[in-house]
């Protein structure tokens, strides 16, 4: 009898030890999770700013192309959409005048959007641009281009462009 009762004392250890092993297996991958769920939405936010970025990076582009063109434009406001066929964004549209109420037939998916302003100052031109780009779970994430030109032999040239604070 004697025997038994320390084999059951010995299985009793061991079922111990079993429960404590697991709960630490169970606390390190919830600990684990946790630190991958986090970098996932470091690295979304991450792509979210810098398609902003390339969305105020692709006004300015435009607004400098329409400009060295003679257009003497003060704002551009466009929206991007996906273009399947072209495996990438296609070129900007013009967004509809608020006061009109259009249903657009363009089904494809939205990137974002851009809105530039212009100012002319003589041989200098400033350039303002914010890209904006929604995220899924409806936040909006923007990022924002200034850009001063200078009048050099009849073409705009770029003399400071820097993302704004």
């Amino acid at each position: 009898m004697r025997g038994t009762r320390h084999t059951s004392r010995r299985g009793s250890a061991y079922l111990m030890a079993s429960l404590a092993l697991l709960a630490v297996i169970a606390a390190s991958t919830a600990a684990m999770v946790l630190v991958v769920v986090a970098h996932a939405q470091r690295v979304s936010h991450q792509r979210d700013g810098l398609q902003a970025l390339y969305l105020a990076e692709m006004g300015v582009e435009e607004m400098l192309t329409r400009q060295a063109r003679g257009e003497r434009l003060s704002s551009l406001d466009r929206t991007v959409r996906f273009d399947e066929a072209a495996d990438g964004p296609s070129a900007a549209s013009p967004d509809a005048p608020t006061t009109t109420v259009e249903v657009s037939d363009d089904s494809r998916l939205v990137v974002g959007s851009y809105e530039v302003t212009a100012e002319r100052h003589g041989g200098l031109l400033t350039i303002r641009s914010r890209g904006r780009v929604a995220t899924p779970a409806g936040r909006v994430v923007e990022r924002e281009v200034d850009v001063a030109c200078r009048r050099v032999r009849g073409r705009w040239s770029v003399q400071q462009w820097e993302q704004a604070p």
